[in-house]
C-alpha cells in the first residue's frame, strides 16, 4: 500500500511499517485504512505522541487496537471489543485533549478566520473577527473543535457574546458596558498561589485593582492560599465543593487572560483531580 501516494501526505515511517505488517497479513485491511475517518485519527496520533519517546509501542497499539475493534464488530466478538478499547482508550483520550489545545484550535481557526472579516455590533459599533478573539472565546467556552463546522458555530457563539457586551442608551447612542470580569478575593488567591506570587500587605490592592471590581486588601490577605494541596481537597460539604469548582474555573480564566501557559496546565490538573474526587463522593 503506497500510503503517501494514496492520502498525498508525506506520512510517519512508522505509520508505513505498522500499516504494511497489516496489510501483509491480511489484504482485505487495504481497505479499511485507506477510510477517511480512519486514516485521520491515526495521523492524529502520531502528531499528538510526535515528541514520545515510547510512540513506536503507542502507535503499534493502538493500530492494533482499531484492526481488533473492527474484527470485533464484523464477529461480534464482545471479549475482543474490550481489549480493543483498552488499547484504543488512551489515544483517544490524548486525542480529546489535544482538541483542546491552544495549538490545535489556533491551527484550525486560523484556516477559516482572515481577520478580514467585520461584523456590525449595533447602528455604530463594529468589531473585527480574528483569530485571537475566537481562540479566546474557544477557551472561555471550552469548545471542542473538529471541523469547519465547529468553527461556524464558534463563530456565531462569539457574535452573540459580543451583542452581549454592548447595549443601545435611551438616546440611541453605542454604550460599552462592563466587559473586564470581576474576580473574587479567593479566585485571585487561587491563580496567584498557582503563579507562586505571594500576596502581601504591599501589593494586595494592586492586585485587586487589575482583577476585581472589590477593593478589600485585607479580605484578599484573608483569602490568601499557602499550599497547592488545599486546592483538590474536598471539603465534605457538596455546595461547599461545588463553589470551589466554580472557583477554580474562574481563576483558570484569569490565568488565561495573563497568557501563563505553565499555570493553565498546572490548574487543568488540579480541576480534573478535584472534579473527580467530587463525582466520586457526591
Amino acid at each position: 500500500m503506497d500510503i503517501k501516494k494514496h492520502w498525498k501526505v508525506d506520512v510517519d515511517n512508522i505509520i508505513e511499517s505498522e500499516f504494511n505488517k497489516w496489510v501483509g497479513k491480511n489484504p482485505t485491511w487495504d481497505g479499511y485504512f485507506k477510510k477517511e475517518e480512519v486514516f485521520s485519527f491515526i495521523i492524529l496520533c502520531v502528531i499528538v505522541y510526535k515528541n514520545n519517546p515510547d510512540r513506536v509501542r503507542i502507535v503499534a497499539d493502538f493500530l492494533s487496537g482499531l484492526i481488533m475493534s473492527e474484527y470485533a464488530t464484523i464477529h461480534a466478538d464482545k471479549t475482543i471489543a474490550i481489549e480493543a478499547s483498552l488499547l484504543i482508550k488512551p489515544t483517544r483520550d490524548a486525542v480529546n485533549k489535544y482538541f483542546r489545545s491552544e495549538e490545535y484550535r489556533r491551527t484550525l481557526i486560523g484556516l477559516e478566520v482572515s481577520g478580514e472579516v467585520t461584523i456590525q455590533i449595533n447602528k455604530e459599533t463594529s468589531v473585527r473577527i480574528t483569530t485571537e478573539e475566537l481562540l479566546s472565546h474557544a477557551v472561555r467556552t471550552d469548545a471542542l473543535l473538529k471541523t469547519r463546522e465547529d468553527i461556524l458555530a464558534l463563530e456565531a457563539n462569539w457574535i452573540m457574546h459580543m451583542k452581549n457586551r454592548y447595549r443601545e442608551d435611551v438616546k440611541g447612542k453605542a454604550k460599552r458596558v462592563l466587559t473586564e470580569t470581576s474576580y473574587s478575593q479567593r479566585q485571585i488567591a487561587i491563580a496567584y498561589c498557582i503563579l507562586n506570587i505571594p500576596i502581601t500587605s504591599e501589593n494586595a490592592a494592586l492586585i485587586l485593582e487589575k482583577h476585581s471590581q472589590t477593593r478589600s486588601a485585607e479580605k484578599l490577605l484573608q483569602k490568601r492560599i499557602l499550599r497547592l494541596s488545599k486546592l483538590n481537597k474536598l471539603s465534605g460539604n457538596k455546595t461547599t465543593d461545588s463553589k470551589n469548582i466554580r472557583d477554580l474555573l474562574a481563576a483558570k480564566r484569569l490565568l488565561h487572560g495573563m497568557n501563563n501557559t505553565k499555570a493553565i496546565e498546572e490548574i487543568n490538573t488540579i480541576i480534573k483531580e478535584f472534579d473527580q474526587e467530587f463525582k466520586l463522593k457526591y
